[in-house]
C-alpha cells in the first residue's frame, strides 16, 4: 500500500484524492503529515478537518515554477479564498508567494487582520456593496474587478470623495461553456458575473470619458467555471480577451491594457471517475497561448493573474467523522449514520458533489458492504455518500472523506444549531489549530433576546387582563358620563342647597279626555282644558308644599301617564284596604256630595305625612289628590 501512494506522489497534487503526505504503516493506521489520523481524531473530536500544509505548497509551487518558467513575463498567482479562507491560511499563501482573490468584505477583512499584503488582493463579486467599496479603497486594496455599471457608478463616487484614484479591471463574459456542473459555470452568456460582450464598448467609454480622474483601466477579467477537466475553452478565452484588447486599442487612439486576468477553475480527482489535467501541463498550454497570439497581434505580454482556488486546497483536507446509528431495510440498503453531514459538508446536497473515503480505523479490512453515507441533520438530502463500499461498518468506526480542503469549511453552517468543526494544518509532525470548534455558548453569542420576552407567560396574561380592565372601565365611565349629559329626565339642580325638586309636568303628556264627546263637560269626563288646569294646579301645589317641609324628593318616580280618573281609582282601592272599617251614617246630604265628587276617593279624615323613607313608593298625583282631599275636609 506504501508504494502505491509513492508512485500517486510522482502525479500533480490535484490528479490523486489524498493528501501528498497521506501514509499507511505497518500497523495499518493512516498518518497524515507524519501524524497519526486516529489519534488527531481522539485528540481534536470528530467531525475534524485536517489539511496538509505540505500539498498546498506543493500545488503553489507547481503553478508558481511552471509560469515562471514559460511566461517570460510578470504574474501574480491569486490564491481564490472563498475555496477556503481562514488567517492562518493567509499566512500560508503569504510564504508562499501568492496573492488573494476575495469576494466579500468579510474576506477582505480576515486577510486585513492576518496583515496580508493589500496591494497583492484583487476584490471581486457581482454585487459589492458601496461598505465593501469604502472599506477596499480606504484600505489601498491592489485590484478591483468591477461587474457591472452600478458598480463604476459607486466606485468613482466614493473615489472622488477621497480624492484617490483606483486601478480596476472590467470583467466580462466571454460567451464560453464549459463541461461542469450548471451551477458553477460562470463564463457562458447566461450568467449573473461580468459585463456581456455587447456592453463591453459602453463600459470602457463610461470609465474614459466620465471617470478618467477617479479610475485607472488596468485590463480585462474573466472566469469561465470550476472544476474544469478540459484545457481548450481556455485558450479559447485567451484568443477572445486578446482579441478585445486588440480591438480597444484600434477604437481608443492606442489604449493598451496592461494587465489580464484569466481566472481559475482548474479540477482535481474526487472519486477515481475524474480525470483532471496536470497543473504544469494545463498551465503551460495557457500561457503558450497567450504569448502566441501576443505576439500575432503584436501585443505587448500584459501582466498574467490566474486564480486558482480549488486545485490550490481541495486534495490537501480530509475530514473524521464518527458513525453513530444505522438502518438496515432489508434487500434495499443500509444508512450509516455519521456525527456531521450537510451543515459541514453542503456539496453532495447542493450540486450532487462526490466523494471518496475509507473507514480509517478498519484499514486493514476487505471491503464487505454497500452503504449511504447520511449526515445527523434534519434533512432527507443530507447524504454526503449515496453509495459506497466499506467493511463491515460499526458504530464509533471513524469515516475518513478525501478531497475536504475546499467549500466544506467556508460553505459550512450552524444548521440545526450544530457548532462547526475545527480546523487542523498539519505540517512535519506537527498539528496547528487555525480555527477552533464552535461550542453552544459560540453558536448563541450573537443571540438577544428583548426585555419583553423575558417575562413569564402568566406575567403577560396578567398585564393584559389588567390592560383590558382598565380599557373597559374607561369605556364604561365615558358611556355612562354621555348618557347623563344627553338624558331627556335629569334632574335640575337647586343652586341655593343643591337639592333636587321634580320636573315640570310636560301638559302635552296627559291623555285625551274620556268619553264619548270630549265637548262634554260630567263629572265622569272633565273637559281637556280643565283636566290639565287641575292637573297643574295641585303639582304647583305639591311643588310649594315640598319646599316647606323641606322634602328631598329625588328618589321619586314618575308614573306612567294616566288618566285622573285611572288614578284616583286606584289609589282608592289601595287605601281603602289599608284603612280601618268605618262605615259613617247615611244621610242624603253624604249621597248627594258623594254623587257630585265622583273622582275623589273615600278617605279616612285624617292623612298622616309620607315618611322620606316611603316618598320613593308613592306616586306624586295620587298624593296630590290625598293631600287636595284633606284640604277640602278640613275647609
Amino acid at each position: 500500500m506504501r508504494s502505491r501512494h509513492v508512485a500517486a506522489r510522482r502525479q500533480s497534487p490535484n490528479q490523486i484524492r489524498t493528501p501528498i503526505t497521506y501514509d499507511v504503516g505497518a500497523d495499518h493506521r493512516p498518518k497524515i503529515g507524519g501524524l497519526d489520523v486516529l489519534d488527531l481524531a481522539r485528540t481534536y473530536g470528530t467531525p475534524l478537518y485536517i489539511m496538509d500544509a505540505a500539498t498546498i505548497r506543493s500545488i503553489a509551487g507547481a503553478y508558481r515554477e511552471t509560469i515562471a518558467q514559460e511566461y517570460g513575463g510578470e504574474f501574480l498567482i491569486l490564491y481564490a479564498s472563498k475555496a477556503n479562507l481562514s488567517m492562518g491560511l493567509c499566512k500560508l499563501m503569504e510564504q508562499e508567494g501568492l496573492g488573494l482573490d476575495v469576494v466579500s468584505g468579510g474576506e477582505l477583512y480576515t486577510a486585513i487582520q492576518a496583515g496580508f499584503p493589500v496591494e497583492n488582493i484583487l476584490f471581486n463579486g457581482n454585487n459589492k456593496t458601496s461598505e465593501e467599496l469604502e472599506m477596499v479603497i480606504h484600505y489601498n486594496v491592489g485590484r478591483i474587478s468591477v461587474d457591472n455599471f452600478y458598480e463604476l457608478e459607486l466606485i468613482n463616487e466614493i473615489a472622488s470623495k477621497k480624492k484617490r484614484k483606483v486601478s480596476i479591471l472590467l470583467r466580462i463574459t466571454p460567451g464560453i461553456e464549459c463541461h461542469t456542473h450548471d451551477y458553477i459555470k460562470t463564463g457562458q452568456t447566461d450568467t449573473k458575473f461580468g459585463f456581456d460582450l455587447s456592453q463591453l464598448s459602453r463600459a470602457i467609454d463610461t470609465v474614459v470619458t466620465q471617470y478618467g480622474e477617479t479610475i485607472d483601466l488596468k485590463g480585462l477579467h474573466a472566469h469561465i467555471g470550476s472544476q474544469i477537466f478540459e484545457i481548450q475553452p481556455y485558450e479559447d478565452l485567451v484568443q477572445i480577451m486578446l482579441n478585445i484588447c486588440f480591438n480597444v486599442r484600434q477604437a481608443y487612439d492606442g489604449l493598451t491594457f496592461s494587465e489580464l486576468n484569466l481566472g481559475g477553475g482548474l479540477g482535481i480527482q474526487y472519486t477515481k471517475e475524474d480525470d483532471p489535467p496536470r497543473i504544469q501541463n494545463a498551465v503551460s498550454r495557457i500561457i503558450n497561448r497567450v504569448k502566441f497570439y501576443a505576439e500575432q497581434i503584436r501585443y505587448p505580454l500584459p501582466k498574467l493573474y490566474i486564480e486558482p482556488g480549488r486545485s490550490m486546497v481541495a486534495t490537501s483536507g480530509v475530514t473524521l467523522y464518527s458513525v453513530g446509528s444505522m438502518k438496515v431495510i432489508p434487500r434495499v440498503k443500509k444508512f450509516v449514520a455519521i456525527n456531521g453531514g450537510m451543515g459541514d459538508n453542503i456539496r453532495p446536497s447542493l450540486y450532487q458533489a462526490k466523494y471518496s473515503a475509507v473507514l480509517a480505523n478498519k484499514l486493514n479490512m476487505p471491503p464487505d458492504e454497500t452503504v449511504t453515507v447520511v449526515g445527523k441533520y434534519c434533512e432527507s438530502g443530507d447524504v454526503l455518500i449515496p453509495q459506497i463500499v466499506l467493511p463491515k461498518v460499526e458504530s464509533g468506526d471513524t469515516l475518513m472523506v478525501f478531497g475536504t480542503g475546499a467549500y466544506n469549511y467556508s460553505m459550512a453552517s450552524n444548521y440545526n444549531r450544530i457548532p462547526r468543526p475545527p480546523v487542523v494544518l498539519v505540517e512535519n509532525g506537527k498539528a496547528h489549530l487555525i480555527v477552533k470548534r464552535e461550542t453552544y455558548e459560540t453558536v448563541i453569542q450573537q443571540d438577544l433576546i428583548p426585555a419583553y420576552l423575558m417575562e413569564s407567560k402568566a406575567a403577560l396574561l396578567e398585564a393584559e387582563e389588567k390592560e383590558l380592565a382598565l380599557a373597559t372601565a374607561k369605556k364604561e365611565a365615558s358611556e355612562k358620563e354621555s348618557l347623563e349629559k344627553n338624558s331627556p329626565e335629569k334632574n335640575t339642580k337647586d343652586t341655593n342647597n343643591s337639592r333636587q325638586v321634580l320636573p315640570a309636568l310636560d301638559d302635552t303628556a296627559l291623555p285625551a279626555p274620556i268619553g264619548p264627546d270630549s265637548s262634554e263637560t260630567t263629572a265622569e269626563a272633565l273637559p281637556v282644558e280643565e283636566e290639565r288646569r287641575n292637573k297643574k294646579d295641585r303639582r304647583s301645589s305639591f311643588d310649594r308644599r315640598q319646599k316647606e317641609a323641606d322634602i328631598d324628593t329625588s328618589a321619586l318616580k314618575t308614573a306612567e301617564p294616566q288618566t285622573l280618573d285611572e288614578i284616583d281609582a286606584l289609589q282608592a282601592a289601595e287605601w281603602e284596604a289599608e284603612a280601618p272599617k268605618e262605615k259613617p251614617a247615611k244621610n242624603k246630604t253624604t249621597e248627594k256630595s258623594s254623587a257630585k265628587i265622583s273622582e275623589a276617593p273615600a278617605l279616612p279624615p285624617n292623612i298622616a305625612p309620607i315618611p322620606l323613607s316611603q316618598l320613593d313608593q308613592i306616586d306624586p298625583d295620587a298624593y296630590l289628590d290625598a293631600l287636595d282631599y284633606q284640604m277640602q275636609q278640613q275647609r
